[in-house]
């Protein structure tokens, strides 16, 4: 059930006086970062591709709302598309699929437009899907932990 529907069905209730339904429930559930995993479903995620490599601007980091970008410290990935890291800050970032609410707010925010909706990955740059789903794929939760970036 998605979620318009879920509200509209809310509503529908509320006005037949079965329901107690609060702006703040409403927000406070579609926010969850993980309310409906990547794997299978139809929301999508948004993917982190060829130009963060070596620049790792975290302007996009800023205006996450579900902390869902994470390090992806891979020197290689420097060496192999031939972007010089700055200092150490070597790799790129990734976002989690699981975790992305597809809200859009760090395509528009990353100066080295290197963000895209998965669906809209240029043909040339489709590797990076598989790139950011298998960089936190297998990480523990205290690796996640140590490899997410925030704001905050």
């Amino acid at each position: 059930m998605s979620l318009l529907v879920s509200i509209e069905t809310s509503i529908q209730h509320k006005g037949a006086g079965t329901s107690n339904l609060r702006a703040s429930d409403t927000l406070e559930n579609s926010c969850h970062p993980q309310a409906i995993p990547y794997g299978g479903s139809s929301l999508m995620a948004y993917v982190v591709t060829v130009t963060c490599i070596g620049a790792k601007d975290r302007s996009c980091v800023e205006v996450c709302p579900v902390d869902c970008f994470y390090d992806n410290p891979n020197a290689e990935l420097n060496t192999k598309y031939g972007r010089p890291a700055k200092g150490t800050d070597v790799g790129m970032l990734c976002i989690h699929p699981d975790e992305c609410i597809n809200c859009g707010a760090c395509e528009t925010e990353c100066p080295e437009t290197a963000i895209f909706e998965d669906s809209g990955v240029p043909d040339d740059l489709k590797e990076f899907v598989k790139m950011n789903e298998e960089a936190t794929a297998t990480l523990s939760d205290d690796q996640l932990d140590d490899r997410r970036v925030t704001s905050r």
